[in-house]
């Protein structure tokens, strides 16, 4: 699966072949790639002879790539972690987490780039926003003021009525202190610690 141009690195291909994510190997001075795993043809959609030979200038799809490659040549830079994105072979873009470290082999150094697919974890925060975001509309959609809880008690949303019929204040709302909205809930009825009992059951 790993393309080794130079035998000096058969050992760091059968390395990188057992990672879970796309890793690259990057020569300093041209920062031409020189071999890869498994996991970075199939996240690039493409060949390791297609890979192998490109520079990381040509593949750098944005600002911050281009910058961080332009001073690693220089010998300015030699590390760098964030979120960023890479352009497969069939165009489309893949968000990733990607970390570059330098290293030395047998003498020389080398660039390590892993890459970390976060396709998957961004389609979750997707469902999540959209799922919250339909809760929310139900909730104000309704004439009844509605508080919604954890198993634990913390406060996971509210509607607008529930806020007026409590008369709670913007500040407490926007502080997001449970704690201290529930002492003002508290201060609002007439047996607090009833209250308590049935709030806790």
């Amino acid at each position: 699966m790993s393309a080794t141009p130079k035998p000096g690195l058969a050992g760091w291909s059968r390395l990188i072949e057992g990672m879970l994510d796309a890793v690259w190997l990057v020569e300093p001075h041209t920062l031409a790639i020189v071999a890869v795993n498994g996991a970075a043809i199939r996240l690039a959609g493409a060949d390791a002879p297609d890979l192998v030979g490109q520079t990381m200038t040509g593949l750098a799809a944005t600002p911050e790539d281009q910058c961080f490659w332009g001073e690693a040549a220089q010998g300015l830079v030699d590390q760098i972690e964030s979120d960023t994105l890479i352009t497969r072979a069939d165009g489309t873009i893949v968000p990733v987490t990607r970390r570059v470290s330098r290293t030395e082999l047998e003498g020389d150094a080398l660039f390590i780039v892993t890459l970390h697919d976060r396709s998957a974890q961004l389609r979750v925060e997707r469902e999540l926003e959209s799922a919250s975001a339909d809760l929310r509309a139900t909730l104000e959609s309704t004439q009844d003021g509605i508080l919604v809880t954890d198993l634990a008690g913390r406060i996971r949303n509210f509607n607008q009525r529930f806020a007026r019929l409590w008369k709670i204040p913007d500040a407490l709302l926007t502080q997001r202190d449970d704690d201290a909205v529930l002492e003002w809930m508290l201060r609002s009825v007439a047996d607090p610690s009833g209250y308590m009992r049935r709030l806790a059951a």
